[in-house]
């Protein structure tokens, strides 16, 4: 039973710190480029968070990517 309780509590504290990790991240990458996101605030809702996992499970990288914004709609119309 107390091996358990270990296992929950290290599972919890990996889980925490996971979520920091990230949180400061994508902290760090929007005020390295926060003249440009107030240029155009939209591209806020663009970024995106790679998470990518060794084939072993033991190493974890995150990048981030910008998603293209939506294509604008022409206003001609073919006759």
């Amino acid at each position: 039973m107390e091996i358990d309780k270990i296992i929950n509590n290290l599972v919890k504290e990996c889980s925490g710190k996971r979520a920091e990790i990230i949180d400061n991240f994508l902290k760090m990458f929007v005020a390295s480029r926060i003249d440009w996101f107030k240029e155009k605030p939209e591209r806020m809702r663009r970024i995106k968070l790679i998470e990518e996992r060794s084939e072993n499970g033991l190493k974890t990288t995150y990048r981030i990517e910008m998603m293209s914004g939506a294509k604008k709609q022409s206003n001609h119309t073919k006759a």
